[in-house]
């Protein structure tokens, strides 16, 4: 090996005894390498590439988290409750993560709304709009 990091190749000058040794070692290794051994070697990275790594369908398919937009409502209104929120809830590319209002019953209905969509009770329900925007996870906001 050349000082330069690239192997020797024979043409090449040779400056200091350590550079002939290192040479030497190299092409004692090469001289031990046989088609049997690359084919076998290559056969095992194959097979470790090949091997698939299970991931759930919804992590890489149209499902994934990733893909769509975490969004926060504010104001749960009529224009709200009645219009936007289902099309949110029915988007492909959104998941509605999170409600505000300051009237505790309106807050109550769109949380249900959400959780009942979704099966779950992810959504949170916040009656301080500031404390729906400090949230880092959302990536827009619907203002009604």
């Amino acid at each position: 090996m050349l000082r330069s990091g690239i192997p020797f190749r024979g043409t090449d000058v040779v400056d200091s005894q350590e550079e002939t040794d290192n040479m030497g070692k190299l092409a004692k290794l090469e001289g031990n390498v046989s088609r049997r051994r690359v084919l076998c070697g290559m056969a095992g990275s194959a097979a470790a590439l090949a091997v698939p790594t299970i991931l759930p369908f919804r992590v890489l398919g149209e499902e994934a988290p990733s893909k769509r937009l975490a969004i926060g409502m504010i104001g749960m209104g009529r224009q709200a409750f009645h219009s936007n929120l289902p099309a949110f809830l029915h988007s492909r590319e959104a998941r509605v993560v999170a409600v505000c209002d300051a009237d505790r019953w309106r807050l109550d209905n769109a949380k249900r709304k959400v959780d009942e969509f979704y099966k779950n009770t992810d959504c949170r329900a916040y009656t301080d709009w500031r404390e729906l925007l400090a949230r880092d996870d959302i990536d827009a906001i619907m203002n009604s």
